[in-house]
């Protein structure tokens, strides 16, 4: 089933499809505007390039389904790119039209012409359209999404419709969404983490999506899932963090579920969730853009002896863990995460090669390094391109990070390599304290928690840099002299990492 006819099958419903600023919209409305938009445009995205650069709106989904009604291939960008960044991503996929709002269409200026691109600006009266009771149907077009909170070009992942229909009714199966459900939208519908779990799957089961836009508050947060009645909603860490620094207004809420991905969250936070929010099931989830994007998930609030896991995979998805040799090893045992997904990418935008890096046999190779136990569940330990190799020892940053953030007076930290002459690389960590900080503590704290490899280096910060999407930013500083060095040292005295831990 693609896309559009998703939203046909409801063409006759006079439930709430969309509610934006106040405003309800039913699915039989949504239906007639998308028709009315699509008109408007079919002969402008006829089988071209379409990026939509638009916040998340009634607007964005106007556009979204009127495009991949008839466009070739669709891709989402954030509003939060710079115009360098559009104009990048514009070349580097090829685009013929950018559909955007009246700030996008300043930004981008009324010289888009010489970049190749025209603009489509939502709102702006089209004549050219064709008669409205005349619907063209093109073949399936591909929606074309960014990795990993990716700004510019970078890696874009082409998902087929279908491949994308899969994994939001996958992900409904497994979190039992109904009718009724109310989707509260805080993330970008243009990354993968929210388009399919929240945007699509509500569209899917039938629900209604309810847009906050602006900023994440929590008191916003709160005030909105009371008005509206909402059911469920997808968070990254750092807003659930925010939401157990303030408190929630008395009320009856529905919220029954809670997600969120991208990174873990401390253990203590956890069990302060919730012990508070006895109401609300906290889930963890698993994934990656190129594969759908959900993979696993895991219910904390049923599975408090879980905690640490991702979950066991979702129906239909497969997991293996390859060793260095290509092998699969046993339970307990890490090494590189492997996924077989009916909801996988077609591939990465024009760019054969990464593509055949990352697909065997059907298979993805993650990069993600962990284990699976005994029952099934997954354990992610850290990412392989992370890998701090701290003479000749391998070090995952995600795993210490994880140690870290369970100090009392740590609320968030990144852990980094930095180039040694010795070593390779020495263990550098950035932390955001709060008031229960203790350096003395927090040192000796570490002296305790990390076995070979210590961390050289504490620096206190205001902040730890961010991804679009809430994921930490890392840049890799590598320094091979000093790797090659120490793996020079090991061949002459195999206790050398005796001696530097």
């Amino acid at each position: 089933m693609g896309l559009f006819s998703l939203l046909e099958e409801k063409r006759d419903s006079k439930k709430i499809a969309v509610i934006d600023r106040g405003i309800s919209y039913t699915y039989a409305g949504l239906w007639n505007d998308v028709l009315e938009t699509k008109h408007l445009w079919d002969e402008r995205i006829s089988r071209k390039n379409v990026l939509i650069y638009l916040d998340n709106s009634y607007e964005f989904i106007l556009s979204y389904f009127a495009a991949v009604s008839a466009a070739k291939n669709v891709a989402l960008a954030s509003k939060k790119l710079s115009r360098k960044e559009v104009l990048s991503l514009c070349s580097y996929l090829e685009i013929d039209i950018v559909i955007t709002d009246i700030t996008g269409q300043r930004l981008l200026g009324d010289d888009s012409c010489q970049n190749n691109f025209s603009l489509l600006v939502v709102g702006e009266e089209n004549q050219n359209s064709i008669k409205k009771d005349e619907i063209i149907l093109f073949n399936e077009c591909s929606v074309i999404l960014g990795s990993s909170g990716t700004s510019g070009t970078g890696k874009r992942v082409v998902l087929s419709e279908q491949a994308i229909v899969k994994n939001a009714k996958i992900h409904i199966k497994e979190m039992q969404y109904k009718t009724d459900e109310r989707f509260l939208v805080c993330l970008p519908m243009c990354f993968g983490y929210c388009h399919t779990a929240q945007f699509i799957a509500s569209i899917v089961v039938g629900g209604t999506i309810v847009i906050e836009r602006g900023p994440f508050l929590p008191q916003s947060f709160w005030r909105t899932c009371l008005q509206y009645r909402v059911t469920t909603c997808t968070l990254v860490p750092t807003q659930i963090y925010m939401l157990l620094k303030s408190k929630r207004p008395e009320g009856f809420y529905k919220l029954k579920t809670l997600c969120f991905g991208g990174a873990k969250i401390q253990r203590s936070s956890i069990f302060e969730f919730l012990d508070r929010y006895k109401d609300i099931d906290l889930i963890e989830t698993y994934g990656m853009t190129e594969l759908g994007p959900r993979v696993s998930c895991l219910n904390l609030s049923k599975h408090p002896d879980k905690i640490g896991s991702v979950g066991k995979p979702m129906d239909k998805i497969k997991v293996k863990i390859i060793d260095k040799n290509g092998n699969e090893v046993r339970a307990k045992t890490p090494g590189e995460i492997w996924i077989w997904s009916p909801c996988r990418m077609t591939g990465y935008y024009a760019n054969p090669a990464e593509t055949a890096k990352v697909l065997r046999e059907g298979w993805f190779q993650t990069g993600d390094i962990g284990f699976q136990d005994e029952a099934g569940y997954l354990f992610i330990v850290g990412r392989e391109k992370n890998i701090i190799i701290c003479g000749g020892i391998n070090v995952y940053p995600e795993e210490y990070e994880n140690i870290i953030n369970n100090f009392d007076g740590v609320d968030e930290c990144i852990v980094y390599g930095k180039p040694d002459d010795l070593l390779g690389e020495r263990v550098v960590t950035d932390i955001v304290v709060n008031n229960n900080f203790c350096k003395h503590e927090f040192m000796r704290f570490c002296s305790c928690s990390f076995g070979q490899v210590k961390i050289s280096e504490v620096n206190q910060v205001r902040q730890i840099p961010k991804t679009y999407n809430g994921k930490i930013k890392r840049v890799k500083q590598s320094g091979f002299i000093g790797f090659f060095l120490s793996c020079y040292l090991l061949t002459l005295n195999p206790d050398f990492l005796c001696l530097i831990s």
